[in-house]
């Protein structure tokens, strides 16, 4: 992964597959591969990408996707810009992009908690 990300300056980071539905919500795992290498997201602002990039104060947000919106955005940007974003990308903390055994771990045992859970209340989650 390294060898790929290392030789990109972006990751695109919008997903059309489910415009309307899943696309809206999901962070898309090139969004954790490309940041854990240092390329600079580029989302939709009004999707759920958009608003963790936001809270992350990292990437490049768009109103729209149109070769008219990214000509503005990215045809233009000067090296450093391109510098600062990457190096808002590089600060933040690893863990952010990857997980760990413990964390692994830890996700099963939140799970098994669950499962473990009284019925009544598995039934109402489940209504």
């Amino acid at each position: 992964m390294a060898a790929i990300y290392g030789d990109v300056h972006f990751c695109w980071a919008i997903d059309f597959f489910e415009a309307g539905q899943n696309s809206e919500w999901l962070l898309p795992n090139r969004l954790y591969e490309g940041c854990r290498f240092g390329a600079v997201p580029i989302s939709m602002g009004n999707t759920e990408t958009g608003r963790f990039l936001n809270q992350q104060d990292i990437g490049v947000l768009l109103s729209e996707a149109t070769p008219e919106t990214l000509e503005t955005e990215l045809g233009r940007m000067e090296q450093e810009r391109f510098g600062k974003l990457k190096a808002r990308v590089l600060a933040r903390n690893p863990r952010t992009w990857s997980y760990d055994r413990n964390d692994c771990r830890a996700l099963v045992d939140k799970l098994r908690g669950l499962v473990a859970a009284p019925e009544s209340f598995v039934a109402e989650a489940l209504a």
